[in-house]
């Protein structure tokens, strides 16, 4: 019996706190968003309308979403952020314009559970989105226009990383530096674009390991520098395109990393440039670049039916030792198709087609 009552009383508990959920409205019921966001609770709902100009802050708040009925802008006056969520859990954004931020346009700092929708980010004077310290997060169908620094930026400069992030369908477009950077555990960046942002296209922070983390599908046009560029912990890379970088298409450094099915056309320097080891390069493809396809320095690699063709350099460089390659094709590179600068027998080759090598 005494069961049968605790169990009763929680089902009572659950359904009040339920249908105390309400739906806030501005500029109905609120004059400012920020004004529903101080008013709300456990589980409600911020529908927003119109144009609303401050800089707005979520802090400390719990299974609260703010959607946007229509076309809601959010215009900041001072010198701020457009929108900033610090410690708070399950958040979800959802469908808005963020523009004129004097700083980013969103910051999330030490967050757990938070869902960012359809939102479009334009001019800010800083990072598009930034923060630190905060898990499971997902951003997905955003578009980011003409931010001064990066499109993303997570844990960009901060010790405090991210943890479990879906990044999955934005688009970033003439980003001042990076488009979308990262630094962090399970990190996925899946399905976006990247048109000329002033460096690198999408990096996992070269400074730092990121672990087991997945890029994949994703294209970067006329980067500035790199198009992708990884230092990694494991992970996978896998059907990503670089398409006219200024510098190097692709930058594989770390440990473990797996990369399939890659593209790098036309760029600057090198096709891909690899100081990862013990790593695995599966059916990438490297054309058109202005220095080597594949530019090999470190060791313990394995190469698998990769391509290089009409580089201006070598098809395939190698410059350290303990590598092996199968199944590779080189042709119609302006120098050799394999250029292997090591001592005979040092690397491992086998049902290869390459027009020109130096290899006995």
């Amino acid at each position: 019996m005494r069961t049968r009552l605790l169990l009763s009383s929680l089902t009572v508990f659950v359904a009040a706190s339920i249908a105390n959920a309400d739906v806030l409205r501005v500029p109905q019921d609120f004059d400012t968003l920020q004004a529903a966001i101080d008013a709300s609770v456990d589980g409600d709902e911020i529908e927003v309308k119109g144009k609303h100009t401050g800089d707005f802050r979520v802090n400390g708040k719990t299974n609260l979403t703010i959607r946007a009925k229509g076309k809601a802008t959010l215009q900041v006056d001072t010198n701020a952020n457009n929108l900033s969520l610090d410690d708070s859990t399950n958040i979800t954004l959802q469908g808005r314009t963020l523009k004129g931020a004097t700083a980013s346009g969103l910051v999330i700092r030490n967050c757990d559970t938070v869902t960012i929708e359809k939102l479009k980010i334009l001019k800010p004077a800083r990072d598009g989105i930034s923060g630190f310290g905060s898990s499971n997060v997902t951003i997905r169908d955003v578009k980011i226009v003409k931010p001064t620094l990066d499109g993303i930026a997570l844990a960009v400069g901060s010790s405090l990383s991210f943890t479990d992030v879906l990044i999955e369908r934005v688009k970033v477009t003439r980003a001042g530096d990076d488009g979308i950077q990262g630094h962090g555990t399970r990190i996925t960046i899946r399905d976006c674009t990247v048109i000329k942002p002033g460096d690198t296209g999408i990096e996992l922070d070269l400074d730092r390991f990121s672990t087991d983390c997945t890029v994949e599908n994703n294209t970067v046009k006329k980067a500035g520098f790199r198009g992708f560029a990884f230092s990694v912990f494991g992970g996978t890379q896998t059907g990503n395109k670089s398409l006219g970088s200024s510098a190097d298409g692709f930058v594989f450094q770390g440990t473990f990393a797996n990369a399939t099915g890659n593209i790098a056309q036309k760029s600057g320097d090198d096709g891909f440039f690899i100081i990862a080891t013990d790593s695995t390069f599966t059916g990438n493809v490297a054309t058109k670049s202005d220095a080597d396809g594949f530019d090999i320095e470190n060791e313990e690699n394995l190469f698998d039916g990769n391509e290089a063709t009409k580089n201006r350099e070598n098809g395939f460089e190698v410059e350290n030792p303990n590598n092996t390659f199968t199944n590779n094709v080189g042709q119609k590179n302006k120098l050799r198709d394999m250029e292997d600068e090591t001592d005979p027998g040092d690397n491992t080759y086998n049902g290869n087609q390459f027009g020109s090598s130096n290899i006995p």
